[in-house]
């Protein structure tokens, strides 16, 4: 028979049971030989991926790496754990150890504004997202979904931030991260809207996301605050149709054209500043048309 090794671990594999091996790792661990008990725990694991000792060996190695701050490599043994073993255990513990390595306060000062911080922030991602993927009904998956918001907008990634933000809504709508998700998705739209203001679609997104969340959550500490932000671009949106009028009425010089986007903003906001000034130029314009034509 072949022989089934890992460095360090002299085994030929005939004659050996995964019991008798797990004994070994359990007495390596208790005298403090940590580096040959984790390659035991993996023989077993890799070995007798079918035996009963296979799930609590990665269990137990997944969890030495997390006791010796190899939180990398400790990440992706709790992985590792749900996605072999996760019919075969108890997933509380795994879920747990992963979400707390996963939100790992790491550096505060470079990322403090990030539920405590990370060196990378990045590399809490594959974490969260196994949590989902192998807990989605988990009591803090609602958090690991906004989670991944908050990285990716502490990122400057904003369109992906958007996408898990939304995903927290329609996943978990009962859930206090809900409505957090919603005023952060109302912001990322609202700062996009601002940086692109020419782009009359993402004004259309962020006013529609100020709409929702004072709908849904009318009682919210934020409501006031996004009513302020859905006025301020409603008001954008008015001057961006008195900024085509204007185009069509001086610089082109289409009267008609300009008499649409006019009546357009008298229509739909008629209660705004700009709706005087379109109301005065719509009668200075169909006065014009009244006016008899010169003979030539």
């Amino acid at each position: 028979m072949l022989a089934f090794t890992l460095p360090g671990i002299p085994f030929t594999g005939g004659g050996q049971e995964p019991g008798e091996v797990w004994g070994q790792a359990q007495q390596a661990r208790e005298n403090g030989q940590t580096g040959r008990a984790l390659k035991l725990y993996s023989l077993i694991a890799k070995k007798w991926p079918a035996s009963p000792y296979a799930a609590r060996a990665q269990q137990f190695r997944a969890d030495l790496l997390r006791e010796q701050g190899k939180k990398r490599r400790a990440r992706e043994e709790y992985v590792e754990l749900l996605r072999e073993y996760g019919n075969q255990i108890s997933t509380e513990n795994a879920l747990q150890s992963l979400f707390e390595l996963a939100t790992d306060a790491g550096n505060r000062r470079r990322f403090n504004w990030v539920f405590g911080g990370f060196k990378t922030p990045e590399a809490a991602l594959p974490a969260l997202e196994a949590i989902l993927k192998y807990g989605p009904n988990w009591d803090r998956a609602p958090e690991a979904q906004f989670m991944i918001g908050k990285i990716h907008e502490g990122q400057n990634k904003p369109e992906e931030a958007i996408a898990a933000y939304a995903k927290t809504e329609y996943r978990y709508p009962r859930s206090e991260y809900a409505e957090k998700a919603a005023y952060r998705r109302v912001h990322t739209l609202v700062n996009l809207s601002r940086e692109t203001p020419y782009s009359s679609g993402l004004r259309e997104k962020a006013l529609t996301a100020c709409r929702m969340f004072v709908e849904t959550y009318p009682q919210s500490g934020h409501a006031d605050e996004v009513r302020e932000l859905r006025a301020e671009l409603t008001e954008a949106r008015a001057e961006a149709l008195y900024e085509r009028a204007v185009f069509y009425d001086k610089i082109s010089h289409q009267p008609d054209s300009a008499l649409i986007y006019y009546r357009r903003l008298l229509d739909e906001f008629p209660n705004l500043e700009r709706a005087e000034d379109a109301r005065k130029r719509i009668a200075e314009l169909e006065a014009d048309d009244d006016k008899p034509e010169t003979p030539q």
